[in-house]
């Protein structure tokens, strides 16, 4: 786990439902990720307007990880200062 990752999220020591889960568990960084709020219409939109073509869903997909990506890294900036 890299520090600039904001550190985990769900450190996971203790067992879970009987269950002993080791690791770290999620950064910081992939939470954010995961609950930025990023719509399909307007990601399809402006992939039609950068690369002048519809794209495949498994293109969307990953322009649709790369954005909420970005908005993660911009949201554990604004935390440092």
């Amino acid at each position: 786990m890299n520090c600039d990752d904001g550190s985990p999220a769900f450190p996971h020591d203790a067992p879970v439902n009987g269950y002993r889960c080791p690791g770290p568990g999620m950064s910081m960084r992939d939470y954010l990720a995961a609950h930025a709020d990023v719509p399909w219409t307007e990601v399809a939109i402006t992939f039609i307007k950068k690369k002048g073509r519809d794209a495949t869903v498994s293109e969307l997909a990953d322009y649709v990880a790369e954005i909420r990506y970005v908005m993660a890294d911009a949201m554990l900036q604004a935390r440092k200062s």
